[in-house]
């Protein structure tokens, strides 16, 4: 039997390369995950459960808990030995020091709730700090970069009327010009590179109407805008009236991008209160999620109003849960709504 078949990171070969790349978004990834493993195992499900679904998640510190899981099944290691073997060939530190914490409390046997809980609360703490140096870092660069766009204009205000004045070549100016929009682009570069990495849009949100409608309309006013440009300049209206032109067609995709984030925005803020009431609701009552949903009062998540009624209303028609919600979280457009119910949606199936 071939070892390397079930556990492929034997072969270290390009392992660390692998490791660099998922480390960007692991701070988020990784979050995400204590929090769903820690909400599971709150549930009472088993240990081999537990990683089952922590294998699945789709993220990248996932594919860890997927040759723990590997490890566990297909070769009858104890979980705490996978653990720590994966956790040792790893050359990511925080994934490293997870895993080895982890072998151990499994190894002293400690409840896995109580230890996923308290690593999820140390996890959440470290994700809050760094989030917070990076928007601290990222007001510096945002500073200085507004002083070098204002310092580069200066410079070409300043040869622009060097040029009324005395005899400056025309090569002189937009030598000045393109070292300008070199520094503009160098600027935004650094800033998204010191930016904090968090994904707000959800990437299969196809669902999603004002998402389709902002895609719609990308596809379509696009490829107008680009032949009006060459009409209008064809036309010898010139380059000033093209851009125009240009600007007003592309400027309804702009304006449904913007709609569509601040809808995001403020569901995020609501999908706390709404699985938080439902779970208040149904533990309380000791009813059924579905049964839930009637006795929540919509006023207290009035963003998410029409999706709750539509999962409702679909719940009602006795369709497949497991459909619904997923329909639900797509439809909301959210990367956090689609987390958070995954979370939710597995608790409930636990009996939690």
């Amino acid at each position: 039997m071939n070892f390397s078949t079930f556990w492929p990171r034997l072969n270290k070969k390009g392992s660390s390369k692998k490791d660099s790349v998922d480390s960007e978004c692991l701070s988020f990834d990784l979050f995400y995950q204590l929090a769903y493993m820690s909400s599971i195992a709150a549930a009472g499900i088993s240990r081999s459960q537990i990683f089952e679904f922590a294998s699945q998640l789709p993220c990248s510190s996932s594919r860890y808990f997927k040759e723990i899981h590997l490890l566990a099944k297909q070769l009858r290691y104890d979980y705490a030995v996978a653990c720590r073997m994966v956790g040792e060939s790893t050359e990511v530190e925080s994934i490293k020091s997870l895993l080895l914490r982890l072998a151990s409390s499994l190894g002293s046997g400690e409840a896995e709730a109580d230890f996923l809980a308290q690593e999820a609360e140390v996890q959440a703490e470290a994700f809050k700090n760094e989030y917070e140096r990076g928007v601290e870092s990222l007001r510096k660069w945002t500073e200085a970069y507004a002083a070098l766009i204002v310092s580069a204009g200066l410079i070409v205000l300043v040869a622009a009327i060097s040029m009324i004045i005395y005899a400056v070549a025309i090569s002189f100016t937009v030598t000045l010009v393109g070292v300008t929009i070199c520094v503009a682009v160098l600027g935004a570069w650094a800033i998204h590179r010191v930016s904090p990495k968090e994904v707000r849009v959800h990437s299969p949100s196809a669902y999603c109407a004002a998402h389709s409608r902002a895609r719609w309309m990308e596809r379509i006013l696009l490829p107008v805008a680009v032949v009006c440009f060459f009409i209008v300049l064809l036309a010898g209206w010139g380059l000033g009236w093209a851009l125009i032109a240009v600007s007003i067609l592309v400027l309804p995709i702009g304006v449904a991008g913007v709609l569509f984030d601040r809808q995001v925005k403020k569901k995020d803020s609501d999908i706390s209160t709404l699985l938080r009431s439902l779970g208040n609701i149904a533990s309380a009552v000791e009813i059924t999620v579905s049964n839930a949903l009637e006795r929540l009062d919509l006023r207290s998540t009035a963003n998410l109003a029409g999706d709750v009624k539509r999962l409702h209303s679909r719940l009602a028609s006795r369709l497949k849960p497991e459909i619904c919600w997923q329909r639900f979280s797509l439809e909301t457009g959210s990367e956090t709504v689609y987390r958070s119910v995954k979370m939710f949606k597995r608790c409930h199936q636990a009996g939690w």
